[in-house]
């Protein structure tokens, strides 16, 4: 399949997203592929997927090379929300997996403790938009 060419657009988008987001800590790579790569992980058609590793601070971004402009204004946000939030997968992932377990109480303070910081990043979002 030939592979086409992403929009100009794009990439002025994406990086004016990811500074928004605030995760311009991560190496982020956006691919435009076609939308039967994306149908054919999902199982059903969608605009874009993330990869995120919360680890090493890497994430992949696929974007259906159908995607328009002004949709590409909810989805790339969307994909990048699975950035932001990255570290709450890892973190359910280590608590799963932990020997011993914790107790409960210790589970819901880390987890109290995470959104706590996801709402202060939410805040400080808000506040770059509504000057």
């Amino acid at each position: 399949m030939a592979k086409v060419q992403s929009p100009r657009w794009l990439e002025p988008l994406v990086r004016k997203c990811i500074a928004l987001m605030g995760v311009d800590n991560y190496a982020i790579t956006v691919q435009w592929v076609a939308p039967e790569e994306l149908e054919e992980t999902h199982n059903f058609p969608a605009s874009g997927d993330c990869q995120a590793d919360a680890q090493y601070l890497q994430a992949l971004i696929r974007l259906s090379n159908d995607l328009t402009r002004e949709n590409a204004r909810h989805t790339i946000p969307h994909e990048l929300s699975h950035v932001r939030h990255a570290n709450v997968e890892r973190l359910i992932e280590s608590l799963w997996k932990a020997k011993p377990r914790p107790r409960w109480s210790q589970v819901k303070q880390i987890i109290h403790d995470e959104f706590e910081k996801i709402a202060q990043a939410d805040a400080e979002l808000v506040k770059k938009i509504v000057r």
